[in-house]
């Protein structure tokens, strides 16, 4: 906040103030004080910034003698003077408690001219927002690289954070997390809920020994297979589930804990690793991609909101841009 620079506590008197009677305040602890209201709190940043109850009821559109009164109800309701001429009539010097209260009274009047603006319409190409999305590091190496180029154009002054969905059902509610994707079964069912993406598999390879004699299931289960999971141990997924209906197993001989390693294991090694294919093909240019040898069910992917959340204009753009851009990469 910008205040006056003239030697304000230079040879300050308690004389009176355009008028004002300053004589002992009231406590802040009497019952028939004025309540504070946002035309007083302006009257008091006015008062800062300008030294002058004229040069303030000016600022403001008063009268002299409206600035006066309000500069007498900020007295009696903080129980000090606040602010005190300077003698020779230079102007008005802030009490210590005035600049105490100056840079909080900044803050709060900044956040309640903000207030309205939240209920207006949102406009992308001028918005300043922050949005957070929680989603698993799969999706996310699909989805967060095109997200960004699609609002950098649309949206520059929009920010994006992708973190972990670890505790995002609390950050929703809270509305520390602004969307949530992940699959169905681990989503709360309060939250509101839409289909994101449905995804094929398919099945990756580090060599090309597989384009010439082709991938099929005996070659399939006889191969080393890279997962991603928490142990190796004991391992299963919906591949094994898939290959148990046929009577057959794979080796599974490798195993990381995050899908953005497995395409640099993958490369140069006879290993095969079934994977999304939206994940697989952005690693098409140093991996070979092959169908799968076996009936396997899509990845489903859905997002999640808080239903507090749904009115938000700022949320539903951005709801609508990224189901849009699931639909230009399907």
């Amino acid at each position: 906040m910008a205040c006056d620079s003239r030697p304000w506590k230079a040879r300050a008197t308690m004389a009176p103030i355009d008028g004002i009677d300053s004589a002992r305040p009231t406590t802040m602890n009497d019952p028939s004080e004025p309540e504070l209201d946002v035309a007083l709190l302006r009257a008091f940043r006015a008062l800062l910034d300008e030294a002058s109850v004229t040069r303030a009821a000016v600022r403001l559109g008063l009268s002299q003698s409206s600035m006066s009164a309000r500069l007498s109800r900020l007295r009696k309701a903080f129980g000090d003077p606040l602010f005190v001429a300077i003698q020779g009539g230079r102007g008005l010097a802030p009490t210590p408690l005035a600049e105490r209260v100056a840079p909080e009274l900044g803050e709060v009047l900044d956040r309640l001219e903000r207030l309205p603006r939240l209920a207006a319409p949102f406009e992308p190409s001028s918005a300043s927002r922050s949005f957070t999305l929680a989603l698993p590091d799969m999706p996310a190496a699909v989805i967060a690289p095109a997200l960004t180029r699609r609002l950098a154009m649309r949206a520059p002054g929009v920010r994006l954070a992708f973190v972990a969905p670890q505790a995002a059902a609390q950050g929703l509610e809270r509305g520390a997390v602004d969307l949530l994707l992940a699959g169905r079964e681990a989503l709360a069912p309060e939250l509101i809920q839409r289909p994101l993406w449905r995804d094929a598999f398919l099945t990756a390879s580090g060599t090309r020994v597989y384009e010439a004699q082709g991938l099929d299931l005996d070659a399939f289960c006889a191969a080393e297979h890279l997962v991603v999971g928490e142990r190796l141990e004991g391992f299963e997924s919906h591949v094994d589930r898939a290959l148990a209906v046929l009577g057959r197993k794979r080796r599974v001989t490798r195993l990381v804990q995050s899908y953005g390693l497995a395409p640099g294991i993958l490369t140069g090694q006879d290993l095969l690793c079934t994977l999304p294919a939206k994940f697989l093909r952005l690693h098409a240019t140093t991996l070979c991609l092959h169908a799968p040898p076996l009936a396997l069910e899509p990845l489903a992917l859905h997002a999640a909101w808080h239903p507090k959340s749904s009115a938000d204009p700022g949320h539903a753009w951005l709801r609508a841009e990224l189901f849009q851009l699931m639909r230009d990469e399907a």
